[in-house]
């Protein structure tokens, strides 16, 4: 035991080791379990004691290798700690592998009718809409799962007895929910009902009632008024209203459970916008000409920001912050937007997580943009990968700013080649089946896409995985001539730089790439109608047609 005397004198230097050499390991891991994942890091460089105790101890290592993943714990069962700590490393050993198999496979025959792909539900499930001569069904489709315990599920809303006609549709099979936007026959407002996915289509139990949006007085031609881009976040839906008179477009954020509007802001022009989290709504311009830049608004009225303005009145200082997009020659070029999105979604206690002992921390997810470029003779088509931890950390930095100052767009050499990765979506001929691929849907910190290789028989794609967790970024075992390959194929070298500046495609940030399993579509009777790529929490399911006259087929693939 250190004297007292020679601690006043300062004799002893004070190190965390040298006052907790008499405190019991009980004691000592009871101080060490207050701490989060980043301290538990550094206590185990403290001394060998410590890094003895955190390293034995599964509760500690459970909270670090949660946070290393970009996981949260799930929640309360009978399943304990070890037990959690050896599914989370047997999970992760897994998709470090990228053993993925096919372990379902679905064909539907709907030969007799038309049908379309809509948005996927928020947990990684599918919807399909099928339409005859007598009938309109709604089909979602939700896949299996060995990590949350759930066997494949599939529902089938009537949407025939619906009045009027059909403008758009939302599905979280999570919350057991269909959103169908109508515009009945002969009068000028929007219906928005909410149904039940396990009642056959009825109301679902927790809406209140239908919503009715009526256009504004000043609107001439009232069949104008259109809602686009339904999207449910919790116990919130947002949609994109066009057709406003004087506003080209607005969004609204609505509570469906209580039917009551939160918030609203309008737009001078055609955009896209996407939930980043219940709090805040990413939206970016649909024309892509500089200075375009991706903008984060609050969403005024939430818990978020207590003091906020009422939803009918429009806050100009609701915009949280604004980051510019890559660099672009415009005199060459012309590019547009055409699709954002995150998925970053509650997920705790809904029908579909079953029992899963941990899920992904909705913090950690990927923003996506898709865009296109008319250059020359060709239209390749782009992504961008934005983690969202990228803009949360913009977002701070803009809330240090007074409460009266609008937040300027973040210069994109500031945060572009740090903090996202620009990936190419199609090659130069075409040949890849991703110029059909009308949604590549990532979750949590995970992205996924097929890449053609030029040698292969046509139709077999090879998955691509990108792993931006923090584990796999340490490790960094990313392959970059992957990536080179997909985008010489794309493009040569000369053409990129005509296009785009050199620090676009030069990103730092880090992240992990490996070569997944070979999706063969080989036996398509015709090059398919339409597909749609969904990154599931253990795994991912590609849904495509295998001829005009043949219904969706979908084909699991899990860890």
């Amino acid at each position: 035991m250190i004297p007292l005397a020679d601690l006043r004198r300062g004799s002893q230097p004070l190190t965390p080791c040298a006052l907790t050499d008499n405190l019991p390991n009980e004691l000592l891991l009871q101080c060490l379990s207050e701490l989060d994942a980043r301290d538990l890091i550094r206590s185990r460089q403290v001394c060998c004691r410590w890094r003895e105790l955190i390293d034995s101890d599964a509760t500690l290592q459970y909270k670090i290798e949660l946070w290393a993943n970009d996981m949260i714990d799930g929640p309360p069962s009978e399943i304990g700690v070890e037990d959690r700590l050896r599914r989370l490393r047997e999970y992760q050993e897994r998709w470090d592998d990228c053993e993925l198999i096919c372990h379902s496979s679905a064909e539907f025959d709907h030969r007799d009718a038309t049908w379309c792909i809509e948005a996927p539900s928020t947990d990684g499930s599918v919807a399909y809409r099928v339409s005859g001569d007598n009938f309109s069904n709604l089909v979602v489709v939700s896949p299996p799962s060995t990590l949350r315990h759930v066997d494949r599920r599939m529902w089938t809303v009537p949407l025939a007895y619906i009045p009027g006609i059909i403008l758009s549709i939302a599905t979280d099979a999570e919350q057991g929910l269909v959103l169908v936007a109508t515009r009945p026959h002969g009068l000028p407002e929007i219906t928005v009902h909410f149904l039940s996915l396990g009642n056959a289509g009825e109301s679902h139990p927790e809406a209140v009632s239908p919503i009715t949006l009526q256009p504004p007085p000043d609107v001439q031609m009232p069949h104008w008024l259109n809602l686009q881009y339904p999207q449910i976040c919790g116990q919130q839906v947002a949609w994109l209203l066009s057709g406003l008179g004087q506003h080209s477009c607005e969004i609204e954020v609505w509570n469906w459970k209580a039917g009551k509007r939160i918030w609203k802001h309008s737009f001078g022009n055609h955009i896209i916008f996407s939930f980043l989290d219940p709090f805040h709504i990413a939206v970016i311009g649909k024309a892509f000409s500089p200075p375009n830049s991706l903008q984060i608004h609050r969403i005024v009225g939430t818990d978020s920001r207590p003091d906020t303005q009422p939803a009918d009145k429009h806050d100009d200082l609701s915009q949280a912050c604004a980051v510019a997009l890559p660099l672009i020659h415009p005199d060459n070029t012309s590019i547009y937007v055409d699709r954002i999105t995150c998925n970053a979604r509650p997920t705790a206690g809904t029908i579909t997580s079953g029992n899963a002992p941990f899920e992904h921390d909705p913090a950690s997810s990927l923003v996506t943009i898709r865009f296109g470029v008319c250059y020359k003779d060709i239209n390749p088509q782009f992504m961008l990968l934005v983690p969202a931890r990228t803009l949360y950390r913009e977002i701070e930095k803009a809330s240090r700013c007074s409460a009266d100052e609008h937040p300027s767009p973040v210069p994109w050499s500031d945060w572009g080649p740090s903090g996202s990765l620009f990936l190419p979506l199609t090659d130069h001929n075409h040949q890849s089946y991703l110029s059909l691929i009308n949604g590549i849907e990532p979750f949590g910190s995970r992205f996924a896409l097929p890449f053609h290789i030029p040698q292969e028989p046509r139709g077999l794609e090879h998955v691509v995985f990108l792993d931006f967790t923090r584990s796999a970024a340490q490790r960094q075992r990313t392959d970059p001539a992957v990536l080179d390959q997909m985008r010489h194929a794309l493009l040569d070298p000369e053409e990129w730089k005509e296009i785009f500046a050199e620090s676009v495609i030069r990103s730092t940030l880090p992240y992990r790439v490996t070569v997944g399993p070979d999706v063969d579509l080989v036996n398509c009777q015709a090059w398919p109608v339409s597909v749609r790529m969904v990154i599931q929490p253990d795994g991912f399911t590609v849904m495509y047609v295998r001829g005009y006259r043949y219904g969706p087929t979908l084909d699991m693939y899990h860890v």
